[in-house]
């Protein structure tokens, strides 16, 4: 029979590729091979090296699946986890938040010492994002997975409930308006009036009075 260190380096090749990250270890969760897509989930350089599951980007991923596959009575160890879990787990990395949906499972490999955990981590970040917009009716029906919108979403709900003057730039048909309206009703001011103005339909000797106001009589 194969040894397994002879099968995983001819397994290599078909990991580098995956998008997600995949992991194979040992029982003890000491790491047997493992995709570059780890080091890019996790914020590490590409020559980072990964040798266990106890500091991947300074990240504990042994503890998080003994935690989630064992109940607090068993003995935490890997051994004792379940055959097969998946679950969501919020990490920071490089101080920004970032969703992990992990899938462990244990397979037998053809070779000897066979018996393994393959760990597939996949970033769900923006997903995560998406839900929660399209959950919150503060969101104003903005739906996108786009992250530079995502940003600008975050950006505005937190100075909605400021007194900051927010100037929205774009070209039309961008969704300035969708996101002014998210501004105010996100604001202190979210019991009174949206008003929209056109100002391109205003004069321009008249934008100034309009939008600022007048002395009546002037």
């Amino acid at each position: 029979m194969i040894e397994r260190e002879k099968l995983l380096n001819m397994l290599q090749p078909l990991l580098e590729p995956v998008r997600e990250g995949v992991i194979i270890t040992d029982q003890s969760g000491l790491v047997l091979a493992c995709n570059k897509s780890v080091q890019r989930l996790f914020g590490m350089p590409p020559e980072a090296t990964i040798g266990g599951l106890n500091n991947i980007g300074g990240h504990n991923l042994r503890a998080i699946l003994i935690r989630q596959g064992i109940s607090e009575e068993d003995e935490h160890d890997l051994h004792h986890c379940e055959l097969t879990l998946e679950f969501d787990i919020e990490l920071r990395v490089h101080s920004e938040p970032r969703w992990l949906r992990i899938n462990s499972t244990l397979v037998t490999l053809p070779c000897e010492d066979g018996k393994v955990r393959m760990i597939v981590l996949r970033d769900v970040t923006a997903e995560k994002r998406l839900f929660a917009a399209m959950a919150n009716k503060d969101s104003c029906g903005i739906a996108t997975r786009d992250p530079d919108m995502l940003r600008i979403v975050d950006r505005l709900n937190l100075v909605a409930n400021s007194d900051a003057a927010v100037l929205i730039q774009g070209e039309s048909g961008t969704g300035k308006t969708t996101l002014a309206r998210m501004v105010h009703d996100n604001s202190r001011r979210a019991d009174a009036a949206f008003v929209e103005v056109n100002c391109g339909a205003i004069p321009a000797s008249l934008i100034e009075s309009e939008l600022f106001g007048h002395v009546k009589g002037a």
